[in-house]
């Protein structure tokens, strides 16, 4: 498939017109295609449930589904199969790739499809099937490369031999680390992985990363000989007052957004890409409308679906920004604030 390829998907029939519950108490306006919250609860809510018109819930998985032992608890699936059994597509929007998602959630009943690499990908949860792909285009997954290989850090001989040397001392991995995803995998330089699975990170989960990234030799090469199905390019900061600086290098990139889920990373995605822009595909495909969507999530790539729902709700442990955004604020990830928000709003 070329990039922004769409499959078509069998949908379950159109819905009927939405209804509104009089109990939402955000003013919206529109504002650039979204709706924008003016007025908004800005703490967990208590007492009386407020049933909505839901008919399908998109979840971020790290710091909003998932605690941080990295697991769904059985009160959160548990609530996600009676939503599901009520039907209403409940569906995982993630930064991470499809083969790095959690074995638990394959055991939840319901779950039908996956929206991956921060909505470059959507993937049929239980066979991995595409019926979705919006890659960074290939002249600026090359004009990234170029940027990138001049400050690398040496942990990629082949361009550097090339180039005659980057000009910089060898610093292996200490300034910047890049991950390649793609074909529903996450690539890590192979020397990187392999000082990761030996003497773990300072600043990252080196199990999860050891557990979930594959090894490339030479990752910027790598990036190119692939550049045609790359659907984000992940940048680690152990320093993370880097990350503005690479930001600004990288903002002169044409055709791709820039968006972060953790406080030391960068990503860099395609065009159009983003959870919402994957969402409206499925939603578009089922005849389900903004409104009648609940998102969940807490940080910045999280934020398109949250302003696209009809309520959009973030995590106790969110930025303030986040918050400012939202319709309601839940409980954090580690007690299960994704859980109270579905039996609030829904069952």
């Amino acid at each position: 498939m070329s990039d922004n390829e769409v499959i078509n998907m069998e949908t379950d029939g159109k819905l009927q017109d939405e209804t509104i519950s009089n109990s939402a108490c955000s003013i919206r306006e529109k504002t650039d295609g979204y709706m924008k919250n003016t007025v908004r609860e800005k703490d967990v809510w208590e007492g009386k449930p407020r049933r909505r018109d839901i008919r399908m819930i998109a979840l971020d998985l790290d710091g909003t589904a998932l605690n941080k032992e990295m697991k769904v608890t059985e009160r959160t699936a548990e609530a996600l199969e009676e939503a599901a059994r009520r039907g209403i597509q409940v569906i995982i929007a993630t930064g991470r790739t499809y083969h790095t998602l959690p074995e638990q959630l394959f055991e939840i009943d319901g779950l039908k499809y996956a929206v991956t690499s921060n909505g470059a990908v959507i993937n049929e949860l239980k066979t991995g099937k595409v019926i979705y792909r919006n890659c960074i285009p290939a002249a600026a997954v090359e004009q990234a490369a170029e940027i990138l290989k001049g400050r690398f850090s040496c942990s990629d001989p082949a361009i550097c031999s090339e180039n005659g040397g980057c000009g910089e001392p060898a610093k292996a991995f200490s300034e910047i680390s890049v991950e390649v995803f793609t074909e529903g995998n996450a690539y890590l330089e192979k020397a990187e992985l392999d000082d990761i699975r030996k003497n773990g990170s300072s600043y990252r989960n080196a199990l999860y990363v050891s557990t979930t990234r594959k090894p490339a030799e030479g990752i910027l090469n790598f990036m190119l000989a692939h550049r045609d199905r790359i659907e984000n390019i992940c940048l680690n900061f152990p320093d993370v007052s880097l990350r503005p600086v690479w930001k600004q290098r990288l903002s002169v990139l044409p055709e791709v957004t820039l968006t972060t889920s953790l406080p030391y990373n960068l990503e860099i995605g395609g065009t159009t890409v983003s959870k919402a822009e994957a969402l409206r595909f499925l939603m578009k495909e089922t005849g389900i409308k903004p409104a009648q969507l609940m998102a969940c999530g807490d940080s910045q790539n999280d934020a398109a679906m949250i302003r696209l729902a009809g309520l959009g709700i973030v995590m106790k442990n969110s930025s303030d920004e986040m918050k400012e955004i939202a319709d309601y604020v839940t409980d954090s990830n580690e007690t299960e604030g994704v859980t109270k928000a579905i039996e609030n709003f829904i069952l």
